[in-house]
């Protein structure tokens, strides 16, 4: 019979990211493993995409948190099921800073500082210069267009109902 003793395993750790804003409520913004070095939230596009800018946004004290336990971020939006990733310093180097509203400071950094990972459901993406097309994310075809027709007409795209 053997006298060494089992070790209890070590569980993985993940931690809640949560802010308070201006008006003192707290909000869980995402999930952070420590082992991984991987920081997982999800939004939504109509939401939390700055349109006017073409960027994500986080927090400024996530960011700087982030940036020195030298993560990666892992973006899901909700309604595209569309993922990103990008490193913490991305936001730092390339991003911008501003603040609106009840929010706290927030970094914004350009969608192309953000790799696409995964482009659940859609087929052959284009460059799109439509700028009013629900479809349409930053000047990128959600919908999979192939070709533009004759009337400006998206053709050739596989139609999804659940966009």
């Amino acid at each position: 019979m053997s006298t060494a003793k089992k070790q209890p395993k070590k569980k993985n750790l993940i931690q809640k990211i949560q802010i308070k804003e201006k008006d003192g409520t707290v909000k869980v913004i995402g999930k952070y493993d420590p082992s991984k070095k991987l920081f997982t939230c999800e939004r939504k596009k109509s939401e939390h995409f700055m349109r006017k800018w073409a960027s994500w946004g986080l927090d400024a004290k996530v960011v700087e948190f982030l940036v020195q336990e030298r993560a990666k971020i892992h973006l899901k939006d909700k309604e595209t099921k569309w993922e990103y990733e990008c490193e913490a310093t991305d936001f730092t180097m390339y991003g911008r800073i501003e603040e609106y509203n009840q929010h706290r400071p927030q970094y914004f950094l350009n969608i192309d500082h953000w790799e696409v990972v995964t482009a659940k459901n859609r087929s052959t993406v284009i460059e799109c210069s439509e700028v009013d097309c629900r479809f349409n994310f930053a000047n990128q075809c959600i919908r999979g267009v192939i070709r533009i027709g004759a009337n400006g007409e998206c053709q050739g795209y596989e139609d999804r109902t659940d966009l």
